[in-house]
C-alpha cells in the first residue's frame, strides 16, 4: 500500500515539475496606450435605406470595455494598446450619430 502511495506521489511530484512553462503565464509589461478619435465619415442619407428609423442606441456587450484591441506597429512588431479617447459606450454612440445621423426620420422605430 505505501510503495503504490509513494509511486503515486512522485509521479505527481514528477509531472508537476517537468510541466512545460506558457507564454501566458509569463509576466508582460504593459503595453503603451495610444488614444484612438473617430474621424468624420461619410454620412448615409434617408434616402439611401428603405425601412426608415428614428434613432440607433448603441449597447456594449462585450466582456472588456476598456481598450478597443491592440495594434502592431514597427518594425518588429510592437504592441500598442488601442484605448478611446472616452468612455466606450459614449465612443460608440457618437460615432453611430455621426456616421447615421442624416438617415433618421423622426417618429419612425428606434434600432438598438
Amino acid at each position: 500500500m505505501s510503495y503504490k502511495l509513494f509511486t503515486g506521489i512522485f509521479l505527481v511530484m514528477l509531472t508537476g515539475a517537468l510541466r512545460p512553462g506558457y507564454a501566458q503565464e509569463q509576466a508582460e509589461a504593459p503595453a503603451p496606450h495610444k488614444k484612438v478619435s473617430l474621424e468624420k465619415a461619410s454620412l448615409f442619407t434617408a434616402d439611401s435605406q428603405q425601412a426608415k428609423i428614428s434613432s440607433i442606441t448603441v449597447l456594449s456587450a462585450v466582456w472588456d470595455t476598456a481598450r478597443i484591441g491592440f495594434l502592431q506597429t514597427g518594425l518588429f512588431n510592437n504592441k500598442v494598446e488601442a484605448v478611446p479617447d472616452k468612455e466606450m459606450g459614449g465612443y460608440l454612440q457618437e460615432y453611430v450619430n455621426n456616421t447615421f445621423g442624416g438617415m433618421f426620420v423622426p417618429g419612425k422605430p428606434r434600432l438598438i
